[in-house]
Parts: C-alpha cells; sequence; structure tokens
C-alpha cells in the first residue's frame, strides 16, 4: 500500500504545472470583499475605496470614495468595505462599510453618486 501511494505522489508531482494568472491587479488597499458582474470586478478595500475594474480590457473603470471616519483615537482614516453587492440589473451598487463609534454604513451607488 506504501509503495502505491509513493509511486502516485512521484506521478502527480512530475506532471504537474504551475499554474499562472492570467491578469493582475494592484489594488489601493487591501481588498476584503469582491464581487464579478459580466465584464466588471468590484473590489471593495479597506482603505474606503471601491474599485470598478473591466477585467476584460485589463483597466481601472471607476474608482469611487466613501467618505472617511474617525477610528477610536480621533484619527481620520478611511472607512473598510465590509461588503459589496450589485443589483441584477447592473445600476445600482450597495456598500457596507465601517462607521463612527463602531457603527456600519450602507452606502448606495446609483449614476456615480453616492
Amino acid at each position: 500500500m506504501k509503495v502505491l501511494i509513493t509511486v502516485l505522489l512521484t506521478v502527480i508531482f512530475l506532471f504537474a504545472k504551475d499554474i499562472k494568472p492570467l491578469y493582475e491587479f494592484e489594488a489601493s488597499g487591501n481588498v476584503i470583499d469582491i464581487v464579478v458582474k459580466k465584464n466588471l470586478l468590484y473590489a471593495g478595500c479597506d482603505n474606503g475605496v471601491l474599485e470598478i475594474i473591466d477585467w476584460q480590457k485589463q483597466k481601472l473603470k471607476k474608482e469611487i470614495k466613501i467618505p472617511d471616519i474617525h477610528d477610536f483615537m480621533g484619527d481620520i482614516i478611511g472607512a473598510k468595505i465590509f461588503s459589496v453587492d450589485v443589483s441584477p440589473d447592473d445600476s445600482k451598487v450597495i456598500l457596507l462599510s465601517q462607521g463612527e463609534s463602531g457603527a456600519r454604513n450602507l452606502s448606495i451607488i446609483e449614476n456615480d453618486q453616492l
């Protein structure tokens, strides 16, 4: 049994190939949530920026910044975007983000307006 497992693992490792990504995108912050809808990739970052990327054309389409907040020390920081949702007809984007004093903000983006 040990010989069979050793032979199988050896064969698997001999024929293994590296998988390379088709594209690479560098976000403005740490990406917390991603939604892919048709040819658009919506990335919500921890610095309060929603990046909308056309992954087929390999370029940034839009960048939407939500208002900054104060942390517990009183410093101004970018609000983390926890969740990104896109409506079925792609007309609205709903964001759940960090708010003041530990609250959560629900934002709706429609026609590029927050």
